[in-house]
């Protein structure tokens, strides 16, 4: 996960009470799985069951796929781990995911 924004310890009232609204601000969106995803692209998927590696050194939370290189199914045969997608697609393809 990308890292909380920091709150300095600081004398100056104003400088505190700006970092304070920075903070509650922007945390929620940088604790965003979303926000911390990674692009994937030009995966080979063949017919059948395929293992994607995603990289993001946590538990997956879901994918969207980027690019099609064609017309097919493409499922979740079993839940992403810490280090993989597990797809199966009607048809070889490439594809492009953002993965978060």
């Amino acid at each position: 996960m990308i890292k909380k924004f920091a709150i300095v310890q600081v004398t100056d009232r104003n400088m505190r009470q700006l970092q304070e609204n920075i903070s509650q601000a922007l945390n929620p969106v940088l604790q965003n799985a979303f926000v911390d995803g990674s692009l994937l692209p030009d995966v080979s998927l063949s017919t059948g069951n395929n293992q994607v590696a995603h990289g993001l050194g946590r538990v997956a939370q879901g994918r969207a796929f980027v690019y099609e290189s064609a017309a097919a199914d493409v499922y979740d045969y079993q839940k992403p781990d810490e280090k993989f997608f597990y797809l199966n697609a009607s048809a070889p393809l490439t594809v492009s995911l953002y993965v978060f």
